[in-house]
C-alpha cells in the first residue's frame, strides 16, 4: 500500500474512533511508553464542529522522522449538540467517540505508525472502527463503512 493512498496528497490521515478521547489518549500513551519512541504531549484547541474540549497533540519521534498525532473530543456537530441539549443526559449522551488525525507521515514512518496504532487497538475496550453506539452514526451505514475502511488501513496487513 502506498503512502499516497494512505495519507492522501497532504500527508494527513484522520478518522473517528469508537472510544472517548481520554480512553484513546490513555492507551496511546501506554503504547508509546512501551515502545522505543520518544514523544511529547501538548494540549491543543478543540474543534467547533466536534466539541470545544481541548485536543491532545502528540509529537512522536521515530527513527525515520517525526509525526504528529492529534486526538480530538467529538460529541457531535453543532446542530446535534443543540438538539441533545433538550434531552436528559445532554452532551454526555454524545460522548464515546473521538477523532484521530495524523500529520507529517512519509513512507519511512508508516511502519512505525502501524506498530503504534496496532498496540493502541489491542488495548481499547472496543475496536477503533466500532462507532454505531454514537447517535451520529446509528443511522449512517456509509459513514460506518468509511470509518471501518480507514482503520483497516492501519490494522490489517
Amino acid at each position: 500500500m502506498s503512502v499516497g493512498s494512505l495519507f492522501g496528497s497532504r500527508g494527513t490521515w484522520s478518522s473517528f474512533c469508537g472510544v472517548d478521547q481520554s480512553v484513546f489518549e490513555e492507551q496511546l500513551r501506554a503504547a508509546l511508553d512501551t515502545s522505543d519512541y520518544e514523544y511529547r504531549r501538548e494540549e491543543g484547541p478543540g474543534s467547533f464542529m466536534l466539541g470545544q474540549e481541548a485536543s491532545g497533540r502528540y509529537t512522536v519521534d521515530t527513527p525515520d522522522g517525526d509525526v504528529e498525532i492529534r486526538v480530538y473530543y467529538a460529541s457531535g456537530d453543532p446542530m446535534l449538540r443543540f438538539l441533545s441539549s433538550f434531552r436528559s443526559g445532554g452532551d454526555e449522551a454524545l460522548g464515546g467517540v473521538c477523532v484521530v488525525r495524523v500529520r507529517g507521515a512519509d513512507e519511512g514512518v508508516e511502519p512505525h505508525l502501524r506498530h503504534v496504532f496496532s498496540a493502541v487497538a489491542d488495548r481499547l475496550p472496543r475496536a477503533p472502527d466500532e462507532v454505531a453506539h454514537h447517535p451520529r452514526f446509528r443511522i449512517a451505514p456509509l459513514a460506518r463503512w468509511r470509518i471501518r475502511r480507514q482503520w483497516r488501513r492501519w490494522l490489517d496487513d
